[in-house]
């Protein structure tokens, strides 16, 4: 059926055409009036052919676009204004459920941007800020809504501004590093950079603040590493060659040779001593995983100890054991036990002064999965302000006397890479003048109790 057909359409048309041909005749009657009249009553009837015809053609192309928007032919027999309206309804129906769709596509995309760990920015025209993710809200810190605001307003690095203008004016600029000085902590950041053009022919750009300030870290400690090991190899193998040389001249006398010789062994045990402690700390690094296996801890930390007996009779150190009841066997892995324990108690024998005291506690959680040993000496303590960074490798407290005791400055570090082994941790109490405390707590397995074990002594 053609849209002229249309009932409504018919309708209207006819009406449309009587009041024109009315006002026509009406003109043309015998006294109706003169020629004017009868011009203005055929400019009329034109007009409302021609207007009665738009209207054809608008309502047929009405007609067009709501067939296209309603998939079904259900209706479409249907005349008048039922079938027109089934079918607007139907067309709007499913217009929502796209624009549904969208809002929920929108949604999930933004989703993703805020999840990801990397800093996105949109910037429009006049770097004005369309999108900020978490990310990079957290990186630059402004104190109020980023969205909206000019990027000016929002970080005043210089590096940050110049690359946006540059990737909004269309000239894609190298990926560049800036440093980023924030309220909390300085960060490294590696700027990426596109633009693009929306449906509507608007500019934006999109940038993308990578976080590097991990990798910048581990560069630090890696070159600071190798510096700090080249130097304490550097002052043995030295004193080593001095020493060789004077002997090789054969200019010392047989007390000046003995002293020599010894000074030779003293330095050779300190460099065997430090690479040592390198490899195992290494080792620990590249471990990710322990083998669990049943360990007697009370056992393996009498065992220990029995290694340090001559050195505590030296420094007539007296040494106090706590230790409680403990389940027979525990699963732990007993060589990485050994190991953190072992450069605890070198630790504490080192800098307890003579006549000290050690004490080395051992307990069960309330639930069991979790062994705490501690080791106690009553040194000179640490100050507050070096206690985070004790456990970093070669740091030292007091260089000079830790290098007169004969220290690598790697102890700590190992005990803190076997906790992270082990997945427990190192935790550590101290006051200058009254000793330290470094509390090992590990997470176990107990397999089966132990009948009637020792709860404590002094050796």
């Amino acid at each position: 059926m053609g849209i002229a057909s249309d009932p409504v359409f018919r309708t209207g048309l006819v009406r449309t055409l009587f009041v024109a041909g009315s006002a026509l005749v009406v003109a043309a009657l015998p006294g109706a009036g003169s020629w004017p009249w009868l011009a203005a009553a055929v400019t009329a009837f034109v007009a409302a052919v021609l207007v009665a015809r738009r209207s054809v053609d608008d309502f047929a192309d009405l007609r067009r676009r709501v067939d296209e928007l309603d998939g079904s032919d259900d209706d479409r027999a249907l005349e008048g204004p039922a079938g027109l309206a089934s079918r607007v309804a139907k067309a709007h129906a499913r217009v929502e459920d796209e624009r549904s769709a969208a809002e929920l596509e929108h949604a999930e995309l933004l989703g993703i941007l805020q999840a990801t760990g990397e800093g996105i920015l949109v910037l429009s025209q006049g770097a004005r800020l369309v999108l900020v993710n978490d990310a990079a809200h957290r990186f630059l810190e402004p104190p109020f809504e980023a969205v909206g605001r000019g990027l000016a307003e929002v970080t005043r690095n210089a590096a940050i501004l110049e690359f946006a203008e540059d990737v909004l004016a269309g000239k894609a600029p190298e990926d560049r590093e800036v440093q980023l000085e924030g309220a909390r902590a300085t960060l490294w950041l590696e700027l990426y950079g596109r633009r693009f053009h929306t449906p509507m022919g608007e500019t934006r750009a999109v940038l993308v603040l990578h976080d590097l300030t991990k990798r910048k870290r581990l560069q630090v400690v890696r070159t600071d590493f190798v510096a700090n090991a080249s130097h304490e190899m550097r002052s043995p193998l030295a004193s080593i060659l001095g020493y060789a040389e004077t002997l090789g001249a054969g200019t010392l006398d047989e007390a000046q040779a003995r002293r020599a010789v010894e000074r030779i062994l003293h330095n050779s045990l300190r460099l065997d001593e430090l690479i040592r402690d390198l490899i195992e700390l290494s080792r620990l690094e590249h471990t990710a995983t322990h083998e669990h296996g049943p360990l007697d801890v009370e056992e393996r930390i009498r065992d220990v100890l029995a290694s340090y007996e001559e050195k505590l009779e030296a420094k007539r150190i007296r040494l106090e054991l706590e230790l409680e009841s403990l389940p027979h066997t525990l699963q732990l892995d007993g060589e990485l036990f050994r190991t953190a324990l072992s450069n605890l108690c070198d630790n504490a024998i080192k800098y307890t002064p003579e006549g000290g005291r050690i004490t080395i506690t051992s307990r069960l959680s309330e639930g069991g999965r979790e062994l705490e040993v501690a080791v106690a000496d009553t040194g000179p303590g640490i100050p507050l302000e070096h206690q985070a960074r004790v456990f970093e490798r070669f740091y030292r407290v007091d260089t000079a006397r830790s290098r007169a005791l004969g220290g690598t400055g790697l102890g700590l570090a190992i005990v803190k890479h076997a906790m992270i082994v082990l997945g427990g941790q190192v935790l550590l109490e101290s006051q200058p003048e009254r000793g330290s405390t470094f509390r090992l707590l590990l997470p176990v397995r107990a397999v089966t109790p132990a009948p009637g074990r020792s709860t404590g002594g002094t050796a």
